[in-house]
């Protein structure tokens, strides 16, 4: 008997450790504040070449506005922004549309950016943004 519970146990913690590393729902893209009820979008934008010097003085300008940031990959960087800030940042508005959800029956809403304008302090800097599915 002890050593069902001890199977049991740890077949629970593996299944609590995977439940874990997925996101709760079909909200992959958007993480919860943690004092409110308001969506977070993870958004990535590609940073023109050179991208050593452009990435470090877009990343300034950003923190300069409140937006911080951190480098993903070799020529990106990730920002964790509401709506409103998209709204406010890019004039980018958040529309989500219905995908297949792959393995299992039905579809998921995914999100995506329409009439992203960049701005024009940011233009020489910015090449692209938008969502990633499968990073956010």
């Amino acid at each position: 008997m002890a050593g069902n519970r001890t199977v049991a146990a740890a077949w629970l913690a593996g299944f609590v450790a995977l439940l874990a590393a997925f996101p709760a729902g079909n909200a992959a893209w958007a993480q919860s504040s943690g004092g409110g009820d308001v969506a977070r979008y993870t958004v990535f934008i590609v940073v023109r070449e050179p991208v050593a010097a452009q990435r470090a003085q877009l990343q300034a300008l950003l923190k300069a506005d409140g937006y911080p940031s951190h480098a993903e990959g070799e020529n990106e960087i990730a920002l964790v922004l509401t709506a409103a800030d998209l709204r406010r940042l890019f004039q980018a508005h958040v529309r989500f549309h219905s995908v297949e959800a792959g393995a299992s029956p039905g579809t998921r809403r995914r999100p995506h950016l329409r009439n992203v304008t960049i701005p024009p302090r940011l233009r020489g800097l910015v090449e692209k943004v938008y969502f990633d599915p499968q990073r956010s």
